[in-house]
């Protein structure tokens, strides 16, 4: 857990790969194996049980049908590239909105700025938008239930 943030603790967080606000049809995720996804490790939150079973030797991502969304029941942070358009298409679609994450608006977006750097953490990006990453990852916690 990082220091300030206790909010985190406790809590899961999925990493989306790239959604497409004009077909929702299929959920894709990065898997334990990813760095996105141990560097939540390293922040102290855990993945959510689909992500954990998803995450066989050298297996970076999973997918699964919208239509399976409840799979994802146990996800209190959802993080994706995107814009407030994504976000108005996750609330709208009936499968996704049904995702705690979404209807908690538990969702960080790392959009086409420097906190995009995150998803995917060097050495030396890390220290430039770390202390970001985490608040906006903590604001999200706070929302989930």
């Amino acid at each position: 857990m990082i220091a300030g943030y206790p909010e985190l603790e406790g809590k899961t967080a999925m990493f989306i790969t790239h959604l497409d606000a004009t077909n929702l049809s299929t959920v894709s995720f990065y898997t334990d194996n990813d760095s996105r996804v141990k560097f939540f490790t390293d922040l102290g939150l855990r993945s959510p049980k689909r992500v954990m079973e998803a995450s066989e030797a050298g297996r970076f991502s999973g997918s699964i049908s919208a239509e399976r969304v409840d799979l994802f029941d146990d996800v209190d942070i959802l993080v994706t590239y995107g814009d407030r358009n994504l976000i108005e298409a996750l609330r709208a679609n009936p499968l996704m909105s049904r995702m705690p994450a979404v209807a908690n608006d538990a969702v960080v977006l790392l959009g086409r700025n420097p906190l995009g750097t995150a998803a995917n953490p060097t050495p030396l990006s890390i220290s430039w938008v770390l202390e970001d990453y985490v608040a906006l990852l903590a604001e999200a916690a706070r929302k989930s239930q």
